[in-house]
């Protein structure tokens, strides 16, 4: 079965190959977008599915969950890879700079992992003080200390997910414009040749 797996996933990545190989720059920065698109949703069910363990605490459920996420990632990261090499000859400043998106993305992703298993350990220390009347977490003791740095981690993990994040939208508006500029020059070229195509039709019945 792994095998089967692993022979797909080849013959997957050898069809997307061939497809760069046949698509414009522009094209493959379209396609670039919607996988980023795809990225975004993925994270949001990583989000989502941290908060349900929270609720339910199934364990189980939550690592497969995370499983599924972090393999559809990886799949959309490798795409990008592709298209951010296949672009690195023709376009080297969008691939330059899809670079730095999957980077921040990355950095984000790992972030947040992090936080996920830091509330895990917040969580974990107030259930066993409040299972123990005896060690409420008091200002000085280990428990206390411990819930104080685990914040404090969160706090400061969160400002680098927002700098990550500003990063990677003042990046995307780069590229969308230069998106946008390429599909207007080619909307005006092929008007041009419309028009071109057109007067010569007149001529000709003229």
């Amino acid at each position: 079965m792994e095998n089967i797996e692993i022979n797909l996933s080849k013959d997957k990545k050898k069809e997307f190959l061939q497809l760069l190989e046949s698509t414009t720059p522009t094209d493959k920065l379209a396609l670039f977008f919607n996988l980023q698109e795809q990225r975004v949703l993925i994270s949001n069910q990583f989000t989502s599915n941290f908060k349900k363990f929270l609720k339910d605490q199934n364990i189980e459920e939550y690592n497969k969950g995370c499983q599924s996420i972090t393999t559809q990632l990886s799949s959309i990261g490798e795409e990008i890879i592709q298209i951010q090499e296949s672009l690195s000859t023709t376009n080297p400043e969008w691939s330059k700079i899809i670079s730095e998106v999957r980077e921040n993305e990355k950095t984000k992703f790992i972030l947040t992992a992090q936080n996920q298993v830091l509330k895990v350990e917040i969580d974990n220390s107030q259930q066993l003080t409040s299972n123990n009347p005896n060690e409420k977490p008091a200002a000085g003791s280990c428990f206390y200390e411990h819930i104080e740095k685990c914040e404090s981690q969160i706090n400061e993990n969160r400002l680098k997910i927002n700098d990550c994040i500003d990063t990677i939208n003042e990046k995307l508006e780069i590229l969308k414009y230069d998106l946008n500029e390429a599909f207007t020059g080619l909307t005006t070229d092929t008007s041009k040749e419309n028009q071109c195509h057109d007067h010569h039709h007149d001529h000709n019945h003229k």
